[in-house]
């Protein structure tokens, strides 16, 4: 029962906020329906057990967020979430997901801070079996400028995931420790945008074998070809070492993708990429192609 007293810790706290803030914030709730269909890793029974390959994947979600302003100390922005994420060929996959996050920034009278930023996430989880898990994040991020249309920023961050251990596996109980460092520059104009991070996450699990190390590099850019059309580009590459069984990962991932505005209220992003993980285990190893498109629709009522 942890996982329900962590998530109502979390979301009482964002629930009263929203209460009491309303009169603080300049725009109502904004709310948006997300429909996207792509290519994900996760793990497929087979004869020789579970086998990580690249499935078919969709997800269905709507998110509502609202952004609180105060004058001249900062803004918080708190969101809720629903989604459900559904794999055909590999149904034990299947998610419900319910999310709330809470982001706080605060300028920093600072000669080299410029900002502090704290942050909260909950998730549980639920499967065809039942619950599956559940998540809460904290974290804490310090912003400078190092020039003009530049920002740094080193964050820490620490979680703790509680399994259904009766209905899935036992042992994946786990504690996460991650650093990272990013670097975020855009051009005068802000056509072109390019995103850096640099990033050590620890996974201790109750199990050795599901505990590891993880280093990873990601690249995002930007550019915009006209006001409703965006170029994305994307690099993810980390390398991950388990505690036991002497698993070893590298995993790559690019996508090259297009952000369009068809209509008021609908925007689309599709890409293609490829995507491999070379592991020292044969049933994690895996490579293939990525395609993947998404729709947003904005809903706009009064709340």
């Amino acid at each position: 029962m942890r996982y329900r007293l962590w998530t109502y810790f979390l979301v009482t706290p964002l629930f009263i906020l929203s209460m009491t803030g309303v009169l603080r914030a300049e725009q109502g709730w904004q709310t948006g329906l997300t429909l996207l269909a792509d290519r994900d890793a996760v793990d497929s029974p087979n004869s020789a057990g579970l086998q990580l390959d690249l499935e078919t994947h969709f997800v269905y979600g709507l998110e509502a967020s609202r952004r609180f302003e105060f004058a001249g100390r900062g803004w918080t922005d708190l969101s809720f979430g629903l989604s459900h994420e559904r794999y055909p060929d590999a149904k034990s996959n299947n998610r419900l997901y319910l999310d709330a996050e809470i982001l706080r920034t605060l300028p920093l009278d600072h000669p080299f801070w410029t900002q502090l930023r704290l942050g909260a996430q909950a998730r549980h989880a639920s499967g065809p079996d039942g619950e599956v898990f559940s998540r809460l994040r904290l974290s804490t991020a310090l912003r400078f400028a190092p020039a003009p249309r530049q920002t740094v920023q080193l964050r820490a961050r620490i979680g703790y995931r509680e399994q259904n251990d009766l209905n899935t596996f036992q042992g994946y109980d786990q504690r996460e420790y991650l650093f990272d460092a990013m670097h975020m520059w855009g051009s005068k104009d802000w056509s072109r945008r390019g995103t850096t991070t640099l990033y050590a996450e620890r996974r201790d699990a109750e199990a050795a074998k599901f505990s590891y190390n993880e280093f990873g590099l990601r690249l995002a850019y930007n550019q915009r070809l006209d006001p409703d059309t965006n170029l994305l580009a994307k690099m993810t590459l980390f390398a991950r070492d388990y505690d036991a069984g002497g698993r070893y990962d590298e995993r790559f991932q690019v996508r090259l993708g297009i952000e369009k505005g068809l209509a008021e209220q609908l925007d689309m992003e599709a890409y293609l990429g490829y995507e491999t993980n070379n592991s020292t285990n044969g049933q994690k190893s895996y490579n293939g192609g990525l395609l993947g498109v998404m729709f947003s629709v904005p809903l706009k009522w009064p709340m």
